[in-house]
């Protein structure tokens, strides 16, 4: 008999064991433990069981088997969910930094009928990228037509009046034209987006979807991981990014924690977080 797994969505699919045993692997779990633990979870499982319960149960096996860097990976996807809106888009510019971009926060860009609250501006090899990132803290939910729509709206009153980048006081205002638009979300599009984003030429970059990479592979191959990963609270994490401390690359870049983030995170758990990252990245 197949059994059942109720999604977050309502919807009802048959458990699919393989699948399951590959999202270990992708979480560095080595492949004679993952079957164990595969095979440790499958026997506890019952008809219409919770995807929920079954991420409960997964997260305990691998801490029951010691796997600690397979235990903060499997939670990737629910520590970028974590995060607040302005500390994922602090988080997506600092992973394109990493891919080679050249990349701005929060800039206002002015189009022909209105200004712009461009959340990134990315440059690379003499392409200049419209970046919108969309956070979902559900992030079973997909990213709809709806968001697309506007951005490519913004791209095409941007580049109509080949837009001008309102920089700080200390640099003159430049014009600039975008080679495409790109949307970067937590979580999956559905096919109406994908659909609407190929015919026009809009970057997409999700879960388990991109032209370049998909979001989690962009992370993993570069070791930025959010600091949600590794038991912090929203909270935390929201007075974390006032102090421009996002990603475990922030806290890398200290020998010692700065005094005014002592009293977010104690420094027992910063350098508890600088040795996990460590060894995640190996």
């Amino acid at each position: 008999m197949n059994l059942r797994i109720i999604k977050s969505t309502g919807q009802h699919q048959v458990f699919d064991k393989k699948k399951f045993l590959q999202s270990l692997l992708k979480s560095k779990v080595p492949k004679t433990t993952a079957k164990q633990i595969a095979d440790n979870v499958q026997a506890q499982l019952y008809d219409r069981i919770p995807t929920h319960q079954i991420y409960k149960l997964t997260k305990q096996a691998l801490l029951d088997s010691n796997q600690t860097v397979g235990y903060h990976l499997y939670q990737l996807r629910e520590a970028i969910a974590t995060l607040d809106s302005i500390a994922f888009e602090k988080y997506i510019a600092q992973i394109l930094t990493h891919w080679g971009f050249v990349s701005q926060w929060n800039v206002i860009v002015t189009g022909k009928c209105i200004e712009h609250q461009v959340d990134i501006v990315a440059y690379k090899e003499d392409k200049n990228y419209l970046v919108e990132c969309k956070h979902h803290r559900k992030y079973h939910r997909d990213s709809g037509l709806g968001r697309i729509l506007e951005l490519d709206a913004r791209w095409l009153d941007i580049n109509e009046f080949k837009g001008t980048i309102n920089y700080p006081l200390s640099r003159q205002a430049e014009a600039i034209k975008f080679y495409k638009s790109w949307l970067i979300t937590n979580t999956k599009f559905s096919e109406h987006a994908k659909n609407y984003a190929k015919c026009r030429r809009i970057e997409l970059t999700g879960w388990k979807y991109g032209n370049r990479l998909t979001l989690e592979n962009m992370v993993q191959k570069i070791h930025v991981y959010p600091l949600t990963m590794f038991g912090l609270t929203s909270q935390q994490s929201a007075d974390l990014v006032d102090l421009d401390l996002v990603t475990t690359n922030d806290l890398l870049a200290y020998d010692q924690p700065p005094q005014k983030a002592l009293s977010v995170l104690p420094a027992e758990k910063w350098y508890q977080i600088k040795q996990l990252h460590r060894l995640i990245a190996k």
